[in-house]
């Protein structure tokens, strides 16, 4: 071969072989970036809870090992503003799937704002929806946004996420306390589980400790009603590893009662965490075991 054809020839594969680096690197870094609902950077491997900082108020956000997401509950109005912010920080464009625990504004009303800035497939809620005083402007959001809605109740299953199953454990049928005829929701993926009690009270949490005993065992749980809920039963039916109280400074907010409520987990041995001093907590989890 002539040194010019070799020469050609050399820079020609030197040429393919960087556009083959160019190439894989691109692919593995696309691998990475939202498809759908899925978020930027994130094992397809993991499930990962987001305990959204909304102030005094609840939202999680939940990205399913699919590649799915959900959304319990958007917080206040301001809270939802930090709630749209964080999902598009995360890449998200759309919602698979919304839960309003209950019509009580620290957690609806974030939803609005939620509606306005991304696509979102359904809505589900408890059957107390009706008697929000949003209940007018929520539904006119939903025929706007044309999202599919249905109503949840005790005993209803969501199987929709791959590898995960969601359970309804509350409300069988309103008691007319929007904070007690909240929806219970625990999720199991594989040997792990999550419980979010949104506002229920004292006496709610211990007839559920009473009627479903080990079944409420839950690795994390969400402290109810902001950490101002929650009694020694229920804490002990669910023996969690890791509580978080979702809570900011309100005329609501009941410091007394959420230290003593902090204090009875962590004699538990439960490591309590709390979005007014860590800010937005992420938990994880391979279905095995959880971590922050």
């Amino acid at each position: 071969m002539l040194p010019v054809m070799r020469t050609a020839c050399m820079k020609l594969g030197v040429k393919i072989f960087l556009f083959l680096i160019l190439f894989l690197s691109l692919a593995e870094l696309f691998e990475d970036f939202s498809c759908g609902g899925a978020a930027i950077g994130r094992s397809s491997a993991d499930l990962s809870v987001h305990f959204i900082d909304v102030g005094y108020g609840d939202s999680v956000f939940i990205e399913f090992p699919g590649g799915e997401n959900m959304l319990i509950d958007g917080g206040g109005r301001a809270g939802g503003a930090n709630v749209a912010e964080y999902l598009k920080d995360r890449g998200v464009r759309k919602l698979d799937m919304v839960v309003i625990t209950h019509p009580h504004p620290d957690h609806m009303d974030g939803i609005f704002t939620v509606m306005e800035k991304f696509k979102i497939e359904s809505v589900l809620a408890n059957e107390d929806i009706e008697g929000s005083e949003n209940y007018s402007d929520f539904f006119k959001a939903v025929k706007r946004e044309n999202v599919k809605f249905s109503r949840l109740r005790r005993g209803g299953i969501i199987n929709k996420f791959k590898g995960v199953k969601l359970q309804i454990l509350h409300p069988d049928k309103l008691a007319g306390n929007p904070n007690n005829d909240s929806l219970v929701i625990k999720l199991t993926y594989k040997k792990v589980s999550f419980l979010f009690p949104a506002d229920i009270g004292g006496p709610v949490c211990d007839r559920l400790a009473q009627e479903f005993k080990e079944e409420l065992r839950s690795n994390v749980l969400i402290v109810p009603h902001h950490g101002k809920s929650g009694t020694e039963k229920f804490f002990k039916a669910v023996s969690p590893e890791i509580a978080v109280i979702s809570v900011g400074q309100s005329k609501w907010r009941d410091i007394p009662r959420e230290n003593e409520t902090r204090n009875k987990l962590e004699e538990m041995g439960v490591t309590v965490l709390s979005t007014d001093q860590q800010g937005t907590i992420v938990i994880q989890s391979d279905g095995e075991k959880v971590w922050k």
